[in-house]
C-alpha cells in the first residue's frame, strides 16, 4: 500500500532543525508547560466530529471564546505560537528556542502545540482547507512523548479504498499529510503527548488558526 504520509525533506529540509534542537526545545517546554496558554477544545472537537465528520474550525473567535486548559480534566488542547506569521508572544516568550527555530524554518502561517491526554482520541475526521482549491499540508512533529511508556500514541489515515495506515507517534518524528484525508489520533499511554503542529499552505501565507 502506498503511504499517505509525506517525507519532511520533500516539503522543507530546514525542518531538520527541530530534530537538531529537540533536547533544548523539550527541556524548555517541560520547564514552562504549566505556564503556557493552552485552550481546551475537547467538547468542541468531539461534538463537531460526531456531527460533521470534520474537525472543529479553530479561528480567532473560537479560540478567544474557548476555556483554558484544566490540568485535572483530560482532553485535547492547543497553544498557538505563530498565526499568519505573527508571534503569539504570551507563548513564544516562554519558548524562545522553539520560536526562533520556527522563524528560521519559515513556515509561520499556523504554528501551535497540541496535547492529547491519556485515554483520549479524536475519531475519524477530515479538516477543511483554509483556502478553497489550495490544499494545505499538516505537519506534526513529536515533541513530548514518553519513550518509556509501554503503551503507544497513534495516528491513522484511511485511504479512499478504506485501507488504514497506522503510525506510532514518537519524539523527533514527522507526520505530514493532507488533512483532507480521513484521519484519527489516539493516546493509549499513561501520560499526555505533545506535538508541534504546522499548517503549510503552498504559495499562501494568509490563513486562520
Amino acid at each position: 500500500m502506498m503511504t499517505k504520509f509525506i517525507d519532511y525533506q520533500d516539503i522543507e529540509p530546514k525542518l531538520s532543525l527541530l530534530n537538531d534542537r529537540h533536547e533544548f526545545i523539550h527541556t524548555e517546554y517541560k520547564n514552562h508547560e504549566s505556564y503556557l496558554e493552552f485552550k481546551d477544545f475537547t467538547k468542541e472537537q468531539k461534538g463537531f466530529i460526531e456531527t460533521n465528520s470534520r474537525g472543529y474550525p479553530i479561528n480567532y473567535d473560537s479560540y478567544a471564546k474557548a476555556k483554558h486548559r484544566n490540568f485535572s480534566e483530560k482532553g485535547w488542547h492547543i497553544a498557538p505560537l505563530y498565526v499568519e506569521e505573527n508571534e503569539y508572544k504570551s507563548n513564544t516568550d516562554l519558548l524562545p528556542t522553539l520560536a526562533n527555530t520556527l522563524y528560521e524554518i519559515g513556515i509561520l502561517s499556523v504554528c501551535a502545540l497540541n496535547v492529547l491526554d491519556p485515554d483520549q482520541n479524536l475519531d475519524w475526521h477530515l479538516d477543511t482547507d483554509y483556502i478553497p482549491g489550495v490544499q494545505l499540508l499538516r505537519i506534526l512533529w513529536g515533541l513530548d512523548i514518553d519513550p518509556d511508556d509501554e503503551n503507544d500514541s497513534l495516528i491513522q489515515i484511511r485511504d479512499e479504498f478504506g485501507r488504514v495506515e497506522t503510525k506510532k507517534i514518537q519524539n523527533k518524528e514527522f507526520y505530514i499529510f493532507h488533512p483532507m484525508s480521513e484521519h484519527r489520533v489516539e493516546n493509549n499511554m499513561k501520560s499526555s503527548r505533545t506535538l508541534l503542529c504546522l499548517d503549510y499552505v503552498p504559495s499562501h501565507s494568509t490563513c486562520i488558526l
